[in-house]
């Protein structure tokens, strides 16, 4: 992977009530954590690799509400920092005032957006690497709605040098005018079809790249005040209704053309060329009067007519220039190089980037604080506050009465001589030499010289192995069971230490000792001798139970009969391995499980006759005894299986519940079942364990062979049998006979979760994970699959869990299991394909994520949501096989027919209907309101 993207969210913003508060709380920690991500990256030589940006959703209002608090708004902010970003700029033009009077404020600071986040990934995208035009659709597939009001590297990256296509030569602006069928204003899709337009008439009629933005639109509505006739209360009204409708508008143009002919500038100054050619584009007729002639595919219903577009350009400038009392607010995009001789009375907003120095200080000084201050040998009269803690702790500090909210970053080296009433988490380096009255829920890593007068009430999971027998003195409590493995009195010539890897094992009284030493009897038998006896390896610890060697394996230590060639060191328990392979972290090693490979055989017996009516507690026992006639009869019959003793059978399933029942070993269908009950299936999973994946896939291929034919019919009745003998409940006294159906087989770790990037794009613990993982696995490894699956995958989480499967499955035959998907059968907007709703399971990862907010469960829902007007309400119920609907899917929707300029109701049929409502139609809850909205003229509307 050289390229990656990461996504931290932190909530807690939403700040209607005490915003104030709020942000005095995340800020500081928001703080801190890019202080340290920036200090690491800089320690890491990686800075120039990262950019970093912060931002939130939306806007927040300036005025607060009356909770204290800040309302939702819409334009907003982004905070972009890295190695290679060109800092200490604003792009975007910035507020001129947070009060009413700036023309982009609506209210409380609701500022309207004046450029798109487009714009600011464009120019991240193109440091990304994506720089070509089809590769930048696909990434941001609405670039081209802006037209140049996007940034590029060059803009944001010291190292940057694309450029826009069709930007960054000339622009225009060009006069628009069209007569419509219907008077609204135009649809977001429809100012993007005209922009297409204009794009394809240009490229074809000149022959150059441009880019193009609705900017602006107003609409008209013309009459013909000659045609009225008067009531008999003298109120005046048309005797048409047939009025004019035109929509006036601006349209941004940016070309690029050759600098040795002109031919961009010749086609889009030509007023009536250009006309005529965006009239045929939009309404598809001839300017010859047909309908045959060819068009870019862009036309539009709603346009009949083109009046005008034309380039607003001067053709030189002005010989006597008019003088201004105030300052334009639009600057010259070339400035005078010779500065005026009489300087502005109202002074730039924006400071100069070359400023003048003073030799006197300013009598107002600025409200920001300087980029590079000065130092001051005297202290301020009025320091300011801080609410952050200081990186580096004081020289001299003060003595407080009170704990800080804050604590250092940097602990004090002198312990406080009384406790603290809220004790850390984590451990001091400077203990308290009075012990505390309420112990640590975690042990210590040092044990204590003295024994504690309180002892554990849990055994250790991995005790210690003494090298010397115990003294004359007997316990005062004697164990009930004796030990399996009595230590011997080895005699006084035990060495100290055994070397190069091996441990001393009281049991049989030598030093055991890892490839490629063996001991030297010349040396009180220390590991030492590198000529060893053939075999002396592979047999050492054939057979072991308590004393097998333990070794390090990935991120924790493992014991086996079979240590693996990369071995280093091997230890007589796992406390003594974790000690001397992760020093650093001994509890978390005591707490990891290790990587050992995994076999998970899944098969089921169909067994006739089993009484399924006997209780609960009989069901289980059955199950146990089940589990151990199976393991030891498959165990001892099946050759070359070689058992171990962690080995093991699961029972997963008995009588139609499920169990987890355990007994430990201390294709074609391979099927022969009956069609019989689920009460008579007995479900289970061989689990045999390896370190070599290898030797797994072997011992998969005995079952395979060995579970068919004769060996299986044979197989079968001795597990038949030694049930029959072996167990004294009722439920298995009455089987008669055994059939056997394989399902499907794995092989899998045992040890954490790990995403493994860039080969099979799913969650493996085969330990193969990279070492880094290991050195921090509390922040990469997961216990579970699901776990790591949500951390990492987390927009195709069913996807990784199936890929899981499908790259741990070892069978030719057998299925994967089933994975359950919740949006399988939600309905969805198919956009791309059908363009209506559909419930075929085949949803965007982004629509699955999040399918509470995208997908419904039944088809009128969506339909509703997605497709609520009347050309496409209908279709997308009809394409489902639901009737037409006669009403709209919005209760008491409300609009204006603006042929007849009455409100009526989005619904088929008599009066107050009026149709169902377009996409472009504004809807209201009441008829009231309709008329209030739109014709309050007219003092009739609420009755007609």
């Amino acid at each position: 992977v050289n390229r990656d993207v990461f996504f931290l969210d932190m909530g807690g913003y939403d700040g209607h009530g005490l915003s104030k508060e709020i942000l005095q709380g995340n800020l500081p920690v928001l703080n801190r954590g890019l202080t340290a991500f920036y200090r690491e990256m800089t320690y890491q030589n990686m800075l120039d690799k990262i950019t970093f940006v912060v931002m939130s959703e939306f806007g927040r209002t300036i005025t607060p509400n009356t909770s204290y608090g800040s309302d939702h708004a819409w334009g907003g902010n982004a905070f972009v920092f890295g190695g290679q970003v060109k800092g200490g700029q604003i792009l975007g033009p910035y507020p001129k005032s947070f009060d009413n009077t700036d023309e982009t404020n609506i209210g409380r600071g609701r500022l309207i957006p004046s450029i798109s986040w487009e714009s600011m990934w464009y120019g991240i995208a193109n440091w990304y690497g994506i720089s070509k035009f089809e590769e930048m659709n696909v990434v941001l597939p609405n670039n081209g709605n802006f037209g140049c009001q996007l940034f590029t590297d060059k803009d944001m990256y010291t190292v940057g040098n694309n450029t826009i296509s069709g930007c960054n030569d000339r622009a225009v602006n060009l006069k628009m005018s069209m007569f419509l069928k219907e008077p609204r204003y135009l649809t977001g899709l429809e100012q993007k079809r005209i922009c297409k337009a204009a794009i394809a008439a240009v490229a074809k009629n000149a022959n150059v790249t441009s880019r193009c933005i609705v900017v602006d639109q107003k609409i008209i509505v013309s009459y013909d005040y000659n045609r009225r006739l008067t009531t008999v209360n003298g109120t005046r009204f048309l005797q048409t209704t047939d009025p004019t409708y035109e929509v006036e508008g601006t349209v941004s143009m940016d070309y690029q053309e050759d600098s040795t002919n002109q031919t961009g500038s010749e086609y889009i100054e030509n007023v009536e060329a250009f006309t005529a050619d965006m009239s045929q584009e939009l309404t598809g007729i001839c300017t010859d009067g047909t309908s045959t002639c060819e068009t870019s595919g862009n036309t539009l219903d709603l346009v009949a007519q083109v009046n005008l577009f034309e380039a607003d350009v001067s053709d030189s400038p002005s010989f006597a220039p008019s003088f201004s009392s105030r300052p334009s607010a639009l600057p010259s995009v070339m400035p005078s190089v010779a500065p005026s001789r009489t300087p502005s009375v109202s002074p730039s907003d924006v400071p100069s980037n070359i400023p003048s120095k003073s030799s006197q200080p300013s009598s107002e000084p600025t409200k920001e604080p300087s980029a590079e201050p000065s130092v001051s040998q005297v202290p301020s009269g009025s320091p300011t506050k801080s609410y952050q803690p200081s990186d580096y702790p004081s020289v001299s500090p003060s003595e407080s009465q009170q704990p800080s909210d804050y604590p250092s970053l940097t602990p004090s080296i002198s312990p406080s001589d009384k406790p603290s009433l809220s004790p850390s988490k984590s451990p001091s380096d400077f203990p308290s030499t009075s012990p505390s009255d309420a112990p640590s829920t975690v042990p210590s890593l040092a044990p204590s010289s003295e024994p504690s007068d309180h002892p554990s009430l849990n055994p250790s999971e991995s005790p210690t192995i003494s090298s010397m027998p115990t003294p004359d003195d007997p316990s005062a409590k004697p164990s009930a069971q004796p030990s399996s493995r009595p230590s011997r009195d080895c005699g006084p010539y035990v060495p100290e230490r055994c070397g190069n890897g091996g441990f001393w094992s009281p049991y049989t009284c030598e030093c055991l000792c890892v490839a490629p030493y063996c001991p030297n009897e010349f040396t009180n038998g220390t590991c030492s001798s590198t000529t060893c006896p053939a075999n002396y390896h592979e047999t050492l610890f054939e057979g072991c139970t308590l004393d097998c060697p333990w070794f390090k394996l990935d991120s924790s230590c493992a014991s086996a009969s079979v240590v693996p060639e990369e071995a280093t060191a091997i230890y007589s328990s796992k406390n003594d391995c974790c000690n001397g392979q992760f020093a650093g972290d001994v509890s978390g090693c005591m707490e990891r499980p290790a990587g050992f490979s995994v076999l998970k055989y899944n098969a089921r017996f169909t067994m006739s006759g089993i009484d399924c009516k006997t209780p609960s507690s009989d069901r289980a026992a059955a199950a146990g005894d089940i589990a151990r006639a199976v393991i030891s009869k498959v165990c001892s019959t099946v050759p070359g299986l070689n058992c171990g003793r962690n080995d093991k059978i699961k029972i997963t399933k008995i009588c139609g519940s499920n169990v987890d029942v355990e007994a430990s070993a201390s294709s074609s269908t391979r099927r022969r079942a009956l069609q019989t009950s689920d009460d008579e299936v007995v479900e289970f999973t061989i689990l045999l364990n390896a370190i070599a994946q290898e030797d797994l896939r072997q011992k998969d291929a005995l079952l395979g062979q060995y579970f068919q034919g004769t060996n299986l019919n044979n197989l079968l009745i001795a597990i038949k049998n030694e049930i029959l003998a072996s167990s004294a409940t009722r439920t298995v006294q009455t089987i008669t006979t055994i059939y056997y159906e394989f399902l499907n087989s794995f092989i899998s770790g045992l040890g954490l979760y790990y995403p493994a990037w860039g080969s099979k794009e799913t969650c493996l613990n085969d330990g193969m994970q990279q070492e880094y993982m290991n050195n921090n696995p509390d922040a990469w490894l997961y216990t579970t699959l699901e776990a790591c699956c949500d951390r990492y995958y987390s927009w195709a989480t069913n996807e990784c869990l199936k890929l899981h499967y499908e790259a741990t499955m070892v069978s030719s035959s057998g299925a994967v299991p089933i994975i359950f998907d919740p949006t399988a059968e939600l309905y969805y907007p198919d956009w791309l394909n059908t363009n209506t709703c559909v419930n075929d399971g085949n949803a965007p990862q982004y629509m699955k994520v999040n399918y509470e907010t995208w997908m419904y469960v039944t088809l009128f829902d969506c339909c509703k949501t997605y497709y609520g007007w009347n050309d496409a309400f209908t279709p997308c119920l009809e394409a489902g096989g639901v009737n037409p609907p006669t009403k709209a899917p919005i209760e008491d929707s409300w609009y204006v027919d603006w042929a007849n300029f009455k409100c009526v109701m989005s619904c088929e049929g008599p009066s107050p209907c009026g149709g169902f409502h377009k996409s472009w139609n504004i809807l209201h809850l009441s008829k009231a309101v309709c008329c209030e909205e739109h014709l309050s003229w007219k003092d009739t509307c609420l009755l007609d």
